[in-house]
């Protein structure tokens, strides 16, 4: 008997989106599996399109929008009450899959009974052949970016192997690998790096992370917010203070400081991202007051971080050393 997998989507005015990408989802080879929509309270007709025209998927509706974390979340809490699954298989709004997606993601599980997270090969759709991310890279102050991305995927990236983590927009948890009492995401993150803080939590309870080439998806990067807009430059920043606040030893904090002053520097110089800053009219000086604001909007959760903090290290299966280990053995130092 094949495992059980529930696939779990979050859409927020998604509509124009719903139709390739639930289709792929129901086209596929893998015969034990669920789909869950979560509805972030849409205004644009999606939760009536979803009853319509794909009855067979479990129609979670929230009264507000949770934004993606707070919606996995509430698709999470349906799961465990409702449905039976060995995996949740979290997936954007705006992609498509591949045919054997599912399976192949199985398969990959199976064969890596330590791996807690599955990432697919992810493509950007409507290009040629270009790649959108293989699994997460790390820079020393956790920043993240994807691996490949923006090449050409003529076969570079089709080794099965460990990687840090997966990117959110399709990854394969392990359920027996999230403790019962945990949510899947840290609710107040609402959007951006709460996959980031997923792999480290995974790596720091023990497991380790996959990356599965032969599971294939198509990804519409940022068709639900612009790649440089003013809410993805606040929220990514903020989100990666946290992940700092969790799992870096607090002595290394100050050099992941000068880590993030030099990044800052760099992409200063940086003409690809000046020129996509400048087309969405930020200047210097907004950007700097949005990265200030980012920082302040760390405050009033920092007790709560420092309490989680000690809740996720009492069950760790590493020492905060191990982080640095990661660091270096995921690292880049261009970011």
């Amino acid at each position: 008997m094949n495992p059980r997998v529930v696939v779990l989507i979050t859409n927020f005015n998604g509509k124009h989106l719903l139709e390739e990408c639930l289709r792929s989802v129901f086209a596929q080879s893998y015969d034990a599996y669920d789909v869950v929509v979560v509805e972030n309270a849409s205004s644009d007709g999606s939760a009536e399109y979803i009853a319509t025209h794909f009855p067979q998927a479990h129609l979670v509706r929230c009264e507000k929008n949770y934004g993606f974390s707070g919606g996995n979340n509430r698709g999470m809490e349906y799961i465990r009450s409702h449905l039976f699954c060995d995996f949740v298989l979290l997936l954007n709004n705006d992609t498509r899959v591949d045919g054997h997606w599912i399976e192949e993601l199985v398969r990959c599980a199976e064969r890596h009974e330590d791996a807690a997270l599955i990432g697919s090969k992810v493509m950007l759709m409507d290009t040629d052949q270009q790649l959108h991310s293989t699994g997460i890279v790390l820079y020393s102050d956790l920043t993240t970016t994807n691996r490949g991305m923006y090449t050409k995927d003529e076969g570079q990236y089709d080794v099965e192997e460990e990687i840090f983590g997966p990117i959110g927009c399709s990854v394969l948890v392990r359920m027996s690998a999230l403790p019962a009492d945990e949510e899947l995401f840290e609710e107040c993150y609402f959007a951006y790096r709460e996959d980031d803080e997923l792999s480290w939590r995974m790596r720091v309870y023990g497991y380790v992370n996959y990356y599965c080439p032969t599971s294939i998806i198509w990804h519409k990067h940022s068709a639900t917010n612009r790649p440089f807009s003013r809410f993805k430059l606040f929220y990514t920043e903020r989100n990666r203070i946290f992940n700092s606040l969790l799992y870096l030893p607090f002595w290394y904090l100050p050099l992941s400081l000068l880590a993030t002053l030099n990044r800052y520097m760099r992409h200063k110089k940086n003409t690809k991202i000046v020129n996509a800053l400048s087309a969405q009219q930020m200047t210097t000086s907004e950007v700097l007051w949005i990265l200030c604001t980012a920082y302040f909007g760390v405050l009033p959760y920092g007790l709560y971080m420092l309490k989680r903090r000690r809740q996720i290290w009492k069950r760790a299966k590493i020492s905060s050393f191990a982080i640095l280990d990661i660091l270096k053995k995921y690292g880049t130092r261009e970011i």
